[in-house]
């Protein structure tokens, strides 16, 4: 359960070097270091999994701006939880686009594989049967939803799948 943002840093964090912008969700420094200057945006971004995502050091340590956003306003995060953006986007850190998850609740906010050639995540043509194919992942299995004569079809059933088994509507956006 997602506790409401508290409206200051949690103490732990408070002697941290950061000024956090809820408006545009970046993360500056707020005091002098070598190299860095009051005010810069803290970090660089760099890709992981063909998704953007700034990346800070600080004294030792090197996390994800994310990460350390969400532990000012939340608290440590528990084992076996991540910072999700909702939107798909690794640089948008605002507040209101990220959410903790489990690594199933991630993978069900995943954007739809570049391989895909139907347009449709979970959709796809199956040469043999002659028609299209639906399948869901599910509890890390993929789950046969059947053969259908429609694309369309195919979606539905697939959209259907998905509700039910509580993946977020933005899973399967465009890469």
């Amino acid at each position: 359960m997602l506790m409401p943002p508290r409206k200051t840093p949690t103490a732990q964090l408070q002697s941290q070097p950061f000024r956090y912008e809820s408006s545009s969700g970046k993360l500056f420094w707020a005091s002098a270091r070598p190299k860095v200057n009051v005010g810069d945006e803290a970090g660089w971004v760099e890709s992981y999994k063909n998704t953007l995502y700034r990346r800070v050091v600080c004294g030792y340590h090197r996390d994800y701006a994310h990460r350390i956003i969400w532990e000012m306003y939340f608290g440590k995060i528990p084992a076996g939880m991540m910072v999700d953006h909702i939107d798909g986007n690794g640089l948008n850190n605002r507040l209101d686009n990220l959410r903790l998850v489990d690594v199933t609740g991630n993978a069900r906010n995943a954007r739809r594989p570049r391989t895909n050639t139907s347009g449709i995540s979970g959709v796809s043509w199956s040469q043999n049967a002659g028609k299209w194919r639906a399948f869901v992942m599910d509890n890390g299995k993929q789950r046969h939803l059947g053969y259908f004569s429609s694309k369309e079809e195919a979606a539905e059933h697939v959209a259907q799948a998905r509700s039910h088994l509580n993946y977020h509507p933005n899973h399967g956006r465009a890469a």
